[in-house]
């Protein structure tokens, strides 16, 4: 049996361990360009054109393959993402709520929220209830834990100020998603105003296809309260 001596030994051990580092350091060299190439790319195709169709491609590469989110998420990204909420179409606006949910972006919340409240007098023909309803499906994703976002859903969620609007059914699925108990007193409440709407209507013999829309809301309710009580 050769023996190796223990400096040999030693001397193989460093200079492994110095090939790992060469390769590292050429990986993270040539990874830092390409990043940069990226973002100039992104931002490029986004500010280069007033097409709002290319605007919008441009943001969905935001997060196409991306593993990272929320706090992880490149500043560039962010930076071009609060640009696209400014925007005076609302078909890139959409857009933007759409990649700040995928990206989990919490920092947006206040964006998102006074978005909503100022969508019906900024957006006309319909498309102000088509950013409400991509501002709650972001806040499904980034609102664990936010009050304003509990006293936006508490707003959407009083009828007396909604009156039964399709957006409540996509908070709804949101507050099922956020699946917090601090929304069980909520959900509740408006469960019970539900089922009183349905009982009036059935009892004045109308068609239920008429109120399906309400039967569907309070199978919603159901389920949160089910798996909220757990």
């Amino acid at each position: 049996m050769v023996m190796v001596p223990k400096n040999q030994k030693q001397n193989r051990r460093k200079a492994a361990i110095a090939l790992t580092l060469f390769f590292a350091c050429v990986f993270l060299v040539q990874s830092i360009p390409a990043a940069d190439a990226e973002a100039q790319a992104v931002l490029n195709a986004y500010n280069s054109t007033d097409n709002t169709i290319l605007k919008r491609k441009a943001l969905r590469r935001l997060s196409e393959g991306e593993r990272e989110t929320g706090s992880a998420v490149a500043q560039w990204k962010k930076d071009l993402l609060s640009q696209a909420l400014d925007h005076q179409d609302p078909t890139v606006v959409e857009a933007a709520a759409y990649q700040i949910q995928m990206l989990q972006l919490p920092e947006f919340n206040q964006r998102l929220i006074d978005l909503y409240h100022n969508a019906t007098g900024t957006f006309a023909n319909m498309y102000d209830n088509r950013v409400k309803i991509a501002v709650v499906n972001a806040l499904a994703k980034t609102g664990k834990g936010d009050s304003r976002v509990f006293k936006l859903f508490q707003e959407i969620l009083r009828p007396e100020v909604s009156n039964f609007s399709y957006i409540q059914g996509d908070v709804l699925n949101a507050i099922n998603t956020l699946n917090e108990s601090e929304y069980l007193p909520m959900v509740e409440s408006y469960n019970a105003f539900m089922k009183e709407a349905i009982a009036k209507k059935k009892a004045a013999g109308e068609n239920v296809i008429k109120y399906q829309v309400l039967i569907g809301y309070s199978t919603i309710c159901d389920n949160i309260i089910r798996k909220l009580r757990g």
